[in-house]
C-alpha cells in the first residue's frame, strides 16, 4: 500500500539498462502474478530481440497466446523479432471468477460510445493516468470528471497511475505500436475485479490497419478468468459521434484533446477532428467542452498521415452526406488532397531515377516524355502548377547563392 493505494512494481533489465515499472490502483484487488509485467515487456524484448524471461507465475492462456502475438507483430513490424518467453505457467486457480465488466475510459468518442452502447453491462471505468504525459498537477481534474461521469451513470470507477511509457517509448512508438499493449497490462493487473473489460476500438473493420489497439492482437491477452473484447468495429466515427450527440452528458464532457489532457484546444488534429464530426450531425453547438465554430482555412492547413487520413476521409464522407457546410467540405476536401499529392510526390521522388531508367517508363512513355506532366495536369492543375513555381523558387534561390558564393570565392582570390 502507498497512501492508500494499491501498488505493484517490477524491475525489467533490458538492453543493459533497468526500469522500474510501478502501478499504482485506487481500489483492488489486483493481481498477484506476473501477467502485467510479461505484457509490457514482451514487444520491447521483441524489438532488440532479447529472450523473455519473466520470474513468477502466469496465465499458461497467456503464456500459450504469446506465440500467436510475435507471429503477428513480426508480420506486422518486421524489425520486431520472435523470441524465446520462459515462465512458469499457474498450475491452479483457486480465485472466485470475478462478476464485473469493465471499459478503459478516456472521455473521447471512442470509449464514450462504447460506454453509452454497453451501459447496462459495464459495472466499472478504467482511467489511466500516465499514459498521455499529462502533468500531475492536472490529473485530479481530470479523475474529477471521470468520477462525475461513473456517477451519473451508476458505475464505479478505478484509477490506475502507470510510469510504463518511461520504459516503452524507448523501443516503440506509442500510437503504432503499443497503447493497447500498456491497457492490457493494466487490465491483466486488475484480473481479480473482473471478468471482461471492453478496449473501444478506433477503427471499422474496413479501416484496419496494424496498429496499437487492434481486434487481432488484444483479445490475445485474455486469461482463463478475465477476457478482453475490442467493440465497436462495425461503425465508423461519425457513426459513434452521431450516437454520443444524443447524450447530453457526453456532450458536457467530451474529451479528444492532444495536446491538452484537462480540456480541448480546438486547433490540433484530434480536436478538429472531432469538432467536423461533430458538425457533421448538427451537434458541435450543443457540445460545450469544444469551440462552436471551426475556422476553415485552419481545417485546409490539417496535418495528415496513414491513420488520420482514414478519420478525415470519414467526416468528409458525413459533410458531404449531411450538405449545407460546403466551405468546411472543400477545406477537408483540400487537406486530404494534400496528403495525397504529398505521397504521391514523396514516391516518385524516392523512385523517379529506377523509374525513368526502366522499361516500364519506355512503355509508359512511349517516346513522349511529357506524358506523366500531362496526366498530373489532367488530375489537378492547379496543384502541378504550384509544384512548379516552388521548383522555379528553388532554381532562383540556388542561382542566387551559386551568385554570392562566385562573389566571395572572387574577393577571397583576390
Amino acid at each position: 500500500m502507498e497512501d492508500g493505494w494499491q501498488v505493484a512494481s517490477a524491475s525489467i533489465s533490458m538492453d543493459h539498462k533497468t526500469y522500474q515499472l510501478k502501478f499504482r490502483v485506487s481500489e483492488g484487488p489486483i493481481s498477484k502474478n506476473s501477467d502485467p509485467f510479461l505484457a509490457a515487456a514482451l514487444f520491447p524484448a521483441m524489438k532488440i530481440g532479447e529472450p523473455l524471461l519473466v520470474p513468477g507465475l502466469v496465465s499458461p492462456a497467456l503464456l500459450s497466446a504469446t506465440q500467436t502475438m510475435q507471429e503477428t507483430y513480426h508480420k506486422w513490424f518486421p524489425e520486431f523479432q520472435i523470441i524465446p518467453v520462459r515462465a512458469e505457467p499457474e498450475m491452479s486457480d483457486k480465485e472466485k471468477q470475478a462478476t464485473d465488466v469493465g471499459a478503459f475510459f478516456s472521455g473521447g468518442v471512442d470509449s464514450f460510445y462504447t460506454l453509452l452502447k454497453n451501459h447496462d453491462e459495464i459495472t466499472k471505468l478504467i482511467l489511466i493516468n500516465g499514459i498521455m504525459f499529462e502533468s500531475i498537477s492536472e490529473r485530479p481534474k481530470v479523475t474529477g470528471e471521470i468520477r462525475r461521469i461513473a456517477e451519473e451513470l451508476g458505475k464505479s470507477l478505478v484509477v490506475v497511475e502507470v510510469n510504463i511509457r518511461e520504459f516503452s517509448d524507448e523501443y516503440t512508438y506509442w500510437e503504432d505500436q503499443y497503447a493497447g499493449v500498456a491497457l492490457a497490462s493494466v487490465g491483466l493487473l486488475l484480473a481479480p475485479q473482473f471478468r471482461k473489460i471492453y478496449f473501444a476500438s478506433s477503427f471499422p473493420y474496413e479501416d484496419w490497419k496494424p496498429t496499437a489497439i487492434h481486434p487481432l492482437l488484444e483479445p490475445l491477452f485474455s486469461t482463463e478468468r478475465l477476457t478482453f473484447e475490442i467493440d465497436a468495429s462495425d461503425v465508423g466515427r461519425p457513426e459513434k459521434v452521431a450516437r454520443i450527440a444524443q447524450s447530453d452528458l457526453a456532450l458536457r464532457y467530451l474529451h479528444a484533446c492532444s495536446k491538452e489532457f484537462s480540456y480541448n484546444c480546438g486547433k490540433c488534429e484530434k480536436c478538429m477532428r472531432t469538432m467536423l464530426a461533430l458538425q457533421a450531425v448538427g451537434a458541435l453547438e450543443r457540445c460545450k467542452t469544444f469551440p462552436q465554430k471551426i475556422d476553415p482555412d485552419a481545417v485546409s492547413r490539417i496535418t495528415l498521415d496513414e491513420l488520420r487520413d482514414i478519420y478525415a476521409k470519414e467526416n468528409l464522407r458525413a459533410l458531404e452526406k449531411k450538405g449545407g457546410n460546403d466551405e468546411l467540405t472543400d477545406a477537408l476536401r483540400f487537406c486530404i488532397n494534400t496528403y495525397k499529392y504529398k505521397k504521391i510526390a514523396a514516391s516518385l521522388n524516392n523512385d523517379w531515377g529506377k523509374f525513368i531508367a526502366s522499361q516500364q517508363w519506355v512503355q509508359f512513355a512511349k517516346g513522349k516524355r511529357n506524358v506523366l506532366l500531362q496526366s498530373l495536369w489532367n488530375a489537378d492543375p492547379g496543384w502541378l502548377f504550384r509544384e512548379a513555381v516552388k521548383e522555379k523558387i528553388k532554381d532562383i534561390d540556388r542561382k542566387y547563392l551559386s551568385g554570392i558564393l562566385r562573389k566571395i570565392r572572387g574577393t577571397v582570390n583576390e
